[in-house]
Order: C-alpha cells, then sequence, then structure tokens
C-alpha cells in the first residue's frame, strides 16, 4: 500500500510539474483548460436554468399539440441538448490538446518503465487542478450571477430536479476535460498517436445517412392530413431527432466527400487542405458535429417564434402597447351612456372612443343556427357603437333591426321574419327578466368581414342588434344589462389606469403574458447565438492546438518554396469549407423541422388563421458561421507568414 501511494504521488506530481513547468505551448494548454472549465460552467448552469425556466413557464406540450407531458420534455431536452453539447465536446477538445505531443512524451516514459496505471495519475496530474480550479471559478461566477438571473422574466421557476440536472450538466464539464486529457495514458501510446492524427474512421461507412434519410422521411410523413393525431406528434418527434442525430453522423461523411473532391483539383491550395482534411483529428470533427446538432436545435426553434409570434395573448398586447388599448366591462350601471362615461373617466388620458351597448333576450323567436334555438341575444345601440366593439362590422343600418352574420361559421343561416319579444337578461335567480318592448324583425343582415387579427373574436355573430332609436328613453332605461368598451392611445396598462379611476375592466389578455412569450423569443434567439459562439470557438481552440503542431511542417513546406499565399488559401479551404458546409446542412435539417413543426400546428385551420414562417429566418445561423469562418481562417493566418526560426524546424 505504501508503494502504491509513493507511485501514486510521484505520478501526480510528475504531472504538475508538466503543467507547470513545461514549455509556452504546455502553459497555455493549462490555461486555456481552466478557462473552457470556467465559461463552460457558467455555460451550463446560466443558459440551463433560463432554458428550464422558460419551459416550465410555457406550455410547450399545448403548443405542440398535444397535452402530454413526455412531449413537453423531449422538446425541453432537445433545447439542453443544444446548450450542453457543443460544450461538452469543447470541454473534451481542450483536454486533448496537444494529443499527439503529448502522446510521444508518455511513450518515453512507457519505454523508462512507468505502468499504465502511472501513466494515467501523470495525466491527471497534469489537468486535473487546472479543470477542477475552472469548474469552482464557473461555479463561483455562476452563483454571484444568480440574483441578477433571478430577475428576468420567468428565471425563478426551475425545480429542484432541474437545478440538479444543471449541477451535474456542470461538474461534467472538468470531467470531459480528464477524459480527453487521459486518452494517452490509458491507450497503448502508438494507437493513439495514430488516431490523433486520422478522423473517426479511417473510411466512414455510408451507412451513417440512413438515420438522416429515415428523419427526413418520418417528418414528410408527419405532414400528411389523413394521419391520425395520435400518430402524427410521435412521428414529427421521431423524425425531428432522427434527423438531428443523422446530421452529427453524416460528419464524417461529408469532410471525406470534401477532401475526396479538393484533392482532385489542380491548385496545390487544394490538395493542401485535402490531404489536411483528410488527416483531421476526430476531436475537430466531433465539433463540427456539435456545432451542426446545436443548429438544427437552435434553426427548429423559429417554427417555435412563428408560432409564439401569432398567439393571440402575443399579439393582442403588441397591438395594444402599439396601435391601440382595449378594455371592457360588463357591470355598467343602467342609464350610462357614452358621454356620461367619457366624463367619468375623464382624468384617464389618451381615450379616443367609447361605446355602450344595452344587452337582452327574446326567448321566442329563435337565432341563426348553429346557435341555440330557444332564444335570440339581443343588443341594443347604434351603428357608430357597433363599429368601435367589432370595427370589421359591414352593412349595418340604424333604422331597422339586424341579424349579425360571421361567414365564417359553418352552416350559419339567417333566420326568418317575426316577432322578437325584448325582455331583460337572466337575473340572480336564472329567470328571465320582465317584457320591455316588442320588435318586428325580417331577413335584413349586417356581416362581419374579416378579423383584423387572431386576439379578435367575433362576439357579435348571430346576435339580433335593434337601433336604439327605434325604442323609447324609458324601454331604453329598462335594460339593466349594459357593456361598455372603452379604446385609448397605445399602453400597457389600460386596465389598471381605468380601475384606478373608479370604472371595473378587464382584458383578454395583459402585458404579463406577453413579456413570458417575449423572454420565449429572446431565450430561443439567444440560444442561435450562443450555439454559435460556442461551436466556433470549440472549432478554433481545436484548431490553435493543430497550428502549433503544425509548425515543423508549415517551416518544411516554406523551405521547400511553398508560397506564403498558397498556405493561406489551403487554410482558408481547410476551415471555411467544412464549416460552411454543415452549417447549410444543419440549417436545411432545422428547417425542414420548423416548417413540419408549423405544418403540425396548422391541422385543421384555415388560410386566414394558419401561421407561418418568417421569411428569411435563415439568414442569422448562416451569416454567423460565414463571419465566425472568416475571423478564425484570418486568427489561424496571423503566424503563417513569420519569419522561419530554427527551433520551427526541430521535432517536438
Amino acid at each position: 500500500m505504501d508503494g502504491w501511494r509513493a507511485e501514486m504521488g510521484t505520478a501526480l506530481q510528475l504531472g504538475w510539474q508538466l503543467a507547470t513547468r513545461a514549455t509556452g505551448h504546455g502553459r497555455l494548454r493549462s490555461a486555456i483548460m481552466a478557462l473552457v472549465a470556467a465559461a463552460g460552467t457558467l455555460a451550463v448552469l446560466a443558459l440551463g436554468r433560463l432554458v428550464l425556466a422558460t419551459a416550465d413557464t410555457s406550455d410547450a406540450s399545448v403548443m405542440l399539440g398535444g397535452e402530454s407531458l413526455v412531449y413537453s420534455r423531449a422538446l425541453t431536452g432537445g433545447v439542453l441538448l443544444a446548450v450542453v453539447l457543443p460544450v461538452l465536446v469543447t470541454a473534451f477538445a481542450a483536454g486533448r490538446m496537444s494529443a499527439a505531443l503529448r502522446a510521444r512524451r508518455l511513450e518515453r516514459l512507457r519505454l523508462l518503465g512507468m505502468s499504465r496505471r502511472s501513466l494515467a495519475l501523470v495525466g491527471l496530474g497534469e489537468t486535473a487542478p487546472w479543470a477542477l480550479g475552472g469548474w469552482a471559478a464557473g461555479m463561483l461566477l455562476a452563483a454571484v450571477l444568480g440574483p441578477a438571473l433571478s430577475r428576468l422574466p420567468g428565471a425563478d421557476g426551475v425545480s429542484q430536479a432541474g437545478s440538479a440536472f444543471l449541477l451535474a450538466a456542470g461538474l461534467a464539464v472538468p470531467m470531459m476535460i480528464e477524459l480527453g486529457a487521459l486518452g494517452p495514458g490509458l491507450l497503448r501510446a502508438r494507437a493513439h498517436r495514430v488516431r490523433a492524427r486520422t478522423g473517426v474512421d479511417a473510411s466512414p461507412s455510408p451507412l451513417r445517412v440512413l438515420p438522416l434519410l429515415a428523419g427526413i422521411a418520418l417528418l414528410l410523413v408527419a405532414r400528411q392530413e389523413q394521419l391520425g393525431n395520435g400518430a402524427v406528434i410521435p412521428a414529427f418527434l421521431g423524425g425531428a431527432a432522427l434527423a438531428a442525430l443523422g446530421t452529427v453522423l453524416l460528419t464524417p461523411l461529408l469532410v471525406r466527400a470534401l477532401s475526396w473532391t479538393l484533392v482532385r483539383r489542380e491548385p496545390p491550395s487544394a490538395t493542401i487542405a485535402a490531404r489536411r482534411l483528410q488527416a483531421q483529428p476526430a476531436v475537430q470533427t466531433r465539433i463540427i458535429g456539435a456545432l451542426m446538432i446545436g443548429l438544427v436545435v437552435a434553426t427548429a426553434a423559429q417554427g417555435l417564434i412563428a408560432v409564439v409570434e401569432q398567439l393571440p395573448q402575443y399579439r393582442a398586447v403588441e397591438h395594444a402597447r402599439e396601435v391601440e388599448a382595449r378594455a371592457e366591462s360588463f357591470a355598467v350601471p343602467a342609464g350610462t351612456t357614452a358621454a356620461s362615461l367619457r366624463s367619468e373617466l375623464a382624468e384617464v388620458e389618451g381615450i379616443r372612443e367609447i361605446a355602450v351597448v344595452q344587452e337582452a333576450l327574446a326567448p321566442g323567436l329563435p337565432g341563426p343556427e348553429p346557435f341555440p334555438e330557444e332564444g335570440t341575444s339581443v343588443v341594443v345601440s347604434t351603428c357608430a357603437e357597433l363599429l368601435i366593439i367589432q370595427p370589421s362590422l359591414e352593412g349595418c343600418r340604424d333604422d331597422v333591426p339586424q341579424w349579425i352574420l360571421y361567414p365564417p361559421i359553418p352552416d350559419m343561416s339567417v333566420p326568418q321574419e317575426g316577432e322578437a319579444e325584448l325582455r331583460g337578461t337572466f337575473d340572480d335567480s336564472g329567470e328571465i327578466g320582465p317584457h320591455i318592448a316588442t320588435v318586428h324583425v325580417d331577413e335584413t343582415t349586417a356581416t362581419i368581414g374579416p378579423l383584423a387579427g387572431p386576439w379578435q373574436n367575433p362576439d357579435l355573430a348571430g346576435r339580433l342588434y335593434v337601433p336604439r332609436g327605434l325604442l323609447t328613453e324609458a324601454e331604453v332605461g329598462a335594460l339593466d344589462s349594459v357593456r361598455a368598451t372603452v379604446v385609448a392611445d397605445p399602453r400597457d396598462d389600460l386596465v389598471g389606469e381605468l380601475r384606478a379611476a373608479g370604472f371595473t375592466a378587464h382584458a383578454g389578455y395583459d402585458a404579463a403574458e406577453f413579456e413570458r412569450w417575449e423572454h420565449v423569443i429572446a431565450m430561443t434567439r439567444l440560444l442561435t447565438l450562443v450555439v454559435l459562439a460556442l461551436g466556433l470557438g470549440g472549432f478554433l481552440l481545436s484548431l490553435t492546438d493543430r497550428m502549433l503542431e503544425r509548425r515543423t511542417e508549415l517551416a518544411h513546406l516554406r523551405l521547400l518554396g511553398t508560397p506564403v499565399s498558397t498556405l493561406r488559401r489551403a487554410q482558408a479551404l481547410e476551415i471555411a469549407l467544412p464549416l460552411l458546409l454543415g452549417v447549410l446542412l444543419a440549417v436545411a435539417v432545422g428547417s425542414l423541422i420548423a416548417d413540419g413543426y408549423v405544418t403540425l400546428g396548422n391541422r385543421g385551420a384555415d388560410a386566414e388563421t394558419a401561421v407561418r414562417l418568417a421569411q428569411g429566418y435563415q439568414v442569422v445561423p448562416v451569416l454567423g458561421a460565414a463571419i465566425g469562418a472568416g475571423v478564425i481562417v484570418a486568427v489561424s493566418s496571423l503566424g503563417l507568414g513569420a519569419r522561419l526560426r530554427p527551433e520551427m524546424l526541430r521535432r517536438p
């Protein structure tokens, strides 16, 4: 036991010395591991908390068209995967930095008689202090920023299970760094060196394309109208999952096909880029795959944004903030008029219009089908006031009673003429009020035209309109059921201002719901930017490590007369082509999922209420990837034209 402890202490101490007293490259690697561990832990905890809080406050299962908790958890899990996966892959890449150089060093230690167990302990001592130190720093930053995150809309609703999951995911960041770093010690050095110089497979199997094709097929099946509701949601979710997985599995095939195409091109830069792609490390391929699956989820989430932006509770508050605010009351005292109500609300600024309507019942007069046949709901008002309540009303007249029809209601018929006995509405005991007046009704109609937005309702559809001028003042005064509608300048809380003035009012939707959905949209857009930043950052990290390892190779190429411009073009092809092709594939698959999601929500909807995706929503991820690729090309090309020094020609 003492011998094992001594061996363990010696190995850990050697690992610590290699990390702190090694070359500048080694110290840079240690600093990068600490930075990745801190930033990755903070990203998982902060963004994961926002995602879980958003999922708890937005009913994802209902928006998917079902009530099952499984669908809601599947959607939340996909979004969390898009956040956590790039972080973990980047952490793994940080641990794998200088893999070939460390493999040769460990191979020499192995030749000196060090056991494989001791080699693993050397790797642990070399990386664990930096990984765990960065993780502790990330946890501390998350704790410091916790109160600020809690003040964001809906960010304080994470359950205990969600918090436990985030803590476990945060701890996975240093574990992934260690997993990447311990590879050289756990595997045979020669096998590791070969793997570090090649891709995931020497020849990726063409069968990798099957999950993507199966996912696309399921997404197309889910679009079929004849598919039952019980099968359409599993088909959509299964297709989305397979399509996202397929983009990751397709990455090695994509890199292989790209290198096969470039190697047949004549320019030397294309040949150099092709050979480098053929020797691309597996970790770099995994980073591109993580970026792709993140972009699939982020692009597909645009379908969620399209649905949210057309929800009635979102559009209603948006209309109230930007166009006009509305409030209603169904408890207005009898005898109230628009003029008297305006005087009562004089202290409320910006009131544009007020409509007051008396309501009655005509129990012996059948209304238009499909409304109840035992009686008709009657509104007593003027056309001017009805247009305030229902702006799309057409054909209204103040000289004759009219039936108000709404053509989109199926089989809505025009009632026959007859006598309408107007009586008061139901009292507290459930009895119909006393007789008030009798009017003659014919087949004259007014029509509610297309509604201005999904938050509006055809409230007057199926009712009988009796102009106030056809009744006496006494008859109008006997109508004790009165409702009022107030229209004012745009604002956030018209209802609150009216209540402060002593007027009981309500609105269909409030600003709190609007802010909740604004939070969902902001989180979805933030997710797109974070996925791009994490994926491109991980790619730059892996590429920087390769450039340091490739220093001798570049020096030899320059000594052989290769122009620096050719090396820069090869660098640009090696970086930009895999990134942009992968991003285009991911955005295409994500767009297919987004379109399928919207199509799923439009089942049974007419052309007026159908949700549509915004034009050009794919521009942000594609443009972001193009800009990121350009920045990476520029940064990685900075040292290509540097003066050759003797140490560049020595093999590390």
